[in-house]
C-alpha cells in the first residue's frame, strides 16, 4: 500500500519517468563518457539510443555518430510509435470519472497554487477541469512547450526518410502507471508536486548536464538519493522494472530484424535490471558507439 504522504523521490521519479522514462536503482552499467549508444550484434546491427524527453536544443542537436546510424536504419522503433496513438482513446483515459471535476477534487488553496502555475507556463486551467490530476502533474513537472523532444524530432525525421516505425509499449500501457494511482493518491501527488516546483527547473538543468556527459549512472544516483523504500517496491516496479523486462522481450523481434534504431528513454538503460544488461542476459552482444 501507498502511503498518504510520498517521500521526495517518489516525486522526483515520477520527474524522471516524464523526461528519461525512469531510472533503474539496481546494480551498475559500467561505461565510458559519450552518446548514449549501443550497438547490438547481429547479421545487419540494431542500435539502442538513450533519448532525454525534452525539447532542449542542447540534447536535440545529435552527435554525429548518433545522426549517421539513425539514417543509415531502415526503421525507427521508440517506446510509443507516435502513429499509432489513438487520440480519442488517450483523451478518454484522462477524463474524469462520472462527471467529476478537478475543482471537486481539490482544496481552493491547491486549486489557485496549481492555476498559478499553469497560468505562468500560458495555459488555463479551465481548460484541463475535467482531466484526472496525473495531468496537471505532467503540465507542472515539464517545462514550457519550446518544440518537439528529442523523440518526436526523431519520430517526424524518420516519417521524412520514409523509415518503417514502431513501438515497445501502447499509450494505454504507459498511462495505467499514473492511472493506476487513484484519485486521492493522484491529488495527494499533485500537491507535492505544487510544493516541490521552484526545484524542478535546479533538477532538469542538472539532468541535462548528466545526460549530455552520458553517464547513466551519474543519473541514477542523482535522482535516487533516498532509497527505495521496502513499502514502495511494487509501485516502483511498476514504474520502472516491470517495463524494463517488457521493452527488453519486444525488443528481440527487432534485433533480429536487423539494421533498426530503437530509442527509449536514457533512465530504462542502466542497472542488473535495466535494458541493456536483460538484452546481454538473453545472449546479446552490446557495444557502446564512441
Amino acid at each position: 500500500m501507498l502511503k498518504t504522504k510520498y517521500p521526495k523521490w517518489i516525486i522526483w521519479l515520477f520527474l524522471v519517468l516524464l523526461i528519461l522514462g525512469g531510472c533503474s536503482t539496481k546494480g551498475q552499467l559500467t561505461r565510458e563518457p559519450g552518446p548514449l549508444l549501443w550497438k547490438i550484434d547481429g547479421d545487419k546491427p540494431t542500435y539502442l539510443f538513450g533519448t532525454i524527453h525534452l525539447p532542449d536544443p542542447r540534447v536535440t542537436e545529435l552527435p554525429e555518430s548518433v545522426t549517421r546510424v539513425f539514417d543509415e536504419a531502415s526503421a525507427y522503433v521508440m517506446e510509443v510509435d507516435l502513429g499509432d496513438v489513438n487520440m480519442a482513446e488517450l483523451g478518454t483515459l484522462m477524463l474524469l470519472p462520472d462527471g467529476k471535476t478537478l475543482s471537486d477534487l481539490m482544496t481552493p488553496e491547491l486549486y489557485q497554487q496549481v492555476s498559478d502555475i499553469l497560468t505562468e507556463k500560458g495555459q488555463d486551467i479551465m481548460m484541463f477541469e475535467s482531466l484526472k490530476p496525473w495531468v496537471l502533474f505532467s503540465l507542472i513537472a515539464l517545462p514550457p512547450d519550446a518544440g518537439d523532444p528529442m523523440d518526436q524530432m526523431l519520430y517526424k525525421k524518420a516519417q521524412e526518410m520514409e523509415k518503417e516505425t514502431g513501438g515497445l509499449e501502447t499509450i494505454k500501457e504507459q498511462i495505467v502507471v499514473f492511472d493506476g494511482l487513484s484519485l486521492e493518491e493522484q491529488i495527494i501527488m499533485l500537491e507535492q508536486s505544487v510544493n516541490e516546483y521552484e526545484q524542478f527547473e535546479v533538477v532538469l538543468e542538472k539532468m541535462i548536464e548528466l545526460y549530455l556527459r552520458g553517464d547513466v549512472e551519474a543519473l541514477t544516483r542523482f535522482m535516487n538519493q533516498e532509497l527505495v523504500e521496502e513499502d514502495y517496491q511494487d509501485f516502483y516496479d511498476n514504474l520502472i522494472t516491470r517495463r524494463n523486462y517488457v521493452m527488453a522481450s519486444r525488443m528481440e523481434k527487432f534485433i533480429r530484424q536487423g539494421n533498426v534504431f530503437v530509442a527509449v528513454g536514457a533512465g530504462h538503460l542502466g542497472g542488473s535490471e535495466g535494458v541493456i544488461k536483460l538484452l546481454q542476459d538473453k545472449g546479446y552482444k552490446l557495444t557502446q558507439v564512441r
